[in-house]
């Protein structure tokens, strides 16, 4: 286990959060403008891409956690250590998990999808290095039942420096998963041009619909009254 004295992983900019909610409320509100079909996938993308996003950002604050623990004074320390690295696996191997399928169903529709297709371009050699570390992660259990535990960690682990994941002989840099998600989100808004692909980004949370309506009514005399509801 690699304690870290630094912060490898940028902060996600994009406004993730708001674009979930952008695409909900179109698709409750505006439903009829496109296929079933072709709402049933932007939602799916969508759905990776908030849970990559999520689940990074967890990731991130256990780093940031452990750090905080290492500048507590030594009283304080003898009383107990943290040690919030401990779930960094668990949140990378989600997000790790659900950046793979968003990039997979983006390289799948590619070819009918522009805004799909410049993003696989541009991250072409990250996906195919996230393809190999999901394999590899994917089907350790049958590995680990054969005797075949190889060297390096079987959990996705901080690389000695703090800059990197480590899974078996794998090295998958912390910048590449920041850049892949965030390639992720500007490919999303493409598809939703009154989105604002530099929102200020959101916290995440349960979504809440308020509704407007106004009224304009004509009186016997032809005069009009606007009533807000």
């Amino acid at each position: 286990m690699t304690i870290p004295n630094h912060c490898g992983m940028p902060p996600l900019t994009g406004n993730i959060e708001g674009l979930r909610n952008h695409v909900f409320m179109i698709g409750v509100f505006i439903p009829d403008q496109i296929s079933v079909e072709e709402r049933k996938w932007k939602s799916w993308v969508m759905h990776c891409l908030l849970k990559a996003g999520r689940h990074y950002n967890s990731a991130r604050d256990t780093i940031i956690q452990q750090i905080e623990e290492a500048g507590r004074s030594p009283t304080e320390m003898s009383q107990g250590r943290a040690l919030p690295i401990l779930d960094f696996a668990e949140h990378m191997e989600d997000c790790m998990s659900s950046a793979f399928r968003a990039s997979m169903c983006m390289r799948q529709l590619s070819k009918s999808v522009p805004a799909f297709d410049d993003f696989c371009k541009e991250f072409a050699e990250v996906i195919d290095r996230l393809l190999k570390l999901r394999n590899q992660h994917d089907h350790m259990h049958t590995q680990i039942a054969s005797g075949q535990v190889g060297s390096g960690p079987i959990l996705l682990a901080l690389d000695d420096d703090g800059n990197a994941m480590r899974f078996r002989d794998i090295r998958f840099p912390l910048v590449a998963m920041h850049g892949l998600i965030e390639g992720l989100y500007i490919a999303m808004t493409k598809l939703y041009p009154k989105f604002d692909p530099l929102s200020t980004a959101q916290a995440p949370g349960p979504i809440t619909i308020s509704i407007t309506a106004s009224i304009t009514v004509t009186d016997a005399a032809g005069a009009t009254y606007k009533r807000e509801m």
